[in-house]
């Protein structure tokens, strides 16, 4: 029974110490069942884990979907439940203070179904409060708007930035938003209204999505080579991500649509 503690313990161990999608993240700025939702939907193997200092709890996403749930108490035993009965337990370790923190699975690591041939349930689970409605799914990714008409070369994203045609001659699908002003006001925006920790992980994954196309995030200023309308998306997508986990997909639609006003609004009165 000891070795079978212990083999867990050691998993947890094993994730906290690799990296993170994101870690530490205040639990009451996170929806347990909404991100279980995103992760699933987007096939990650995934640990979530959430922890107040005294309690630690592990949600594992695996085939499309929640799977079991593990509990640790600091010198006490283990419980395994699966997600339907372990999911009040993290409820209650976010509403102590707790924090969450999402982990992909190293492969060195086993499923949660190959654990569960070592299940033993230590404890059973506390009488559960009213189960909450289930929350409406997540809508799909906000519908392309209907793109401008191909234009002839590719415009420069910043004033001074080079305008080098894409390599190999092929025809580059040119952006049909400024997505570079959107994404800058987008960060103004859900500062003002979701604070400054929400903009903060906003502004570390839009870097790191603009990083992986060339391109950087000085201060509150996108540059950026020349992107095609499909990378831009990609970009949105990757960095936007933190908002559609905190924030849902609705308050990102609203808020991209007001940035856009914003930003088309300005450059014309600029250009008068």
């Amino acid at each position: 029974m000891r070795d079978l503690i212990e083999t867990r313990r050691q998993i947890l161990d094993t994730l906290r110490a690799g990296p993170a999608l994101f870690g530490g993240l205040p639990g009451d700025l996170v929806d347990l069942e909404r991100l279980a939702a995103h992760l699933a939907r987007r096939g990650v193997h995934a640990a979530v884990h959430v922890s107040d200092g005294t309690s630690d709890g592990v949600l594992w996403i695996e085939d499309g979907g929640p799977a079991e749930t593990w509990f640790f108490e600091t010198g006490g035993p283990e419980a395994v439940f699966p997600f339907s009965e372990g999911r009040d337990l993290l409820r209650q370790i976010v509403a102590r203070g707790g924090t969450v923190s999402v982990y992909v699975r190293p492969a060195q690591v086993p499923t949660a179904s190959r654990m569960a041939q070592f299940r033993t349930v230590i404890a059973e689970p506390p009488a559960p409060p009213p189960t909450p409605a289930e929350p409406e799914p997540m809508p799909a990714p906000h519908a392309p708007i209907e793109e401008a008409p191909e234009v002839e070369g590719a415009s420069e994203v910043e004033a001074g930035q080079s305008a080098e045609p894409p390599r190999g001659g092929v025809q580059m699908e040119p952006p049909s938003h400024p997505w570079p002003g959107i994404l800058a006001e987008l960060l103004v925006r859900v500062e003002r209204s979701r604070g400054p920790r929400l903009a903060t992980l906003y502004r570390n994954a839009l870097a790191k999505a603009l990083s992986e196309h060339g391109g950087r995030l000085e201060e509150d200023r996108i540059i950026a080579p020349p992107l095609s309308e499909s990378v831009w998306r990609q970009v949105v997508e990757r960095g936007c991500e933190p908002i559609v986990l905190i924030a849902g997909r609705a308050f990102l639609d609203r808020m991209i649509a007001a940035s856009e006003r914003h930003v088309v609004d300005r450059d014309a009165a600029a250009g008068e």
